[in-house]
């Protein structure tokens, strides 16, 4: 979360304010499989590992945590290394 000017519109009252806010911030997250790019997530840049396992759980392409060698999370970047056998 980042604190913003925003403007804000309110058509009923004929009024328009500008204030400062907290909103979200998302960045793009790079994902690498076994050293081959896999995807890009626009996500909020907290808890990338959680986020790349999860999906990988959702998707099916692992069944469980114990398929995953390695998870290194780098500023923008997550590689995950699977264990051998898992493709």
């Amino acid at each position: 979360m980042t604190k913003k000017a925003v403007v804000k519109v309110d058509l009923m009252a004929g009024k328009v304010t500008s204030k400062s806010e907290m909103v979200a911030v998302e960045k793009p997250i790079d994902v690498y499989v076994n050293d081959e790019h896999y995807a890009i997530f626009l996500a909020s840049p907290t808890m990338e590992k959680e986020l790349v396992v999860g999906h990988m759980l959702g998707e099916g392409l692992i069944r469980s945590i114990d398929d995953l060698r390695e998870v290194h999370v780098s500023e923008g970047t997550v590689k995950v290394s699977l264990r051998r056998g898992v493709k």
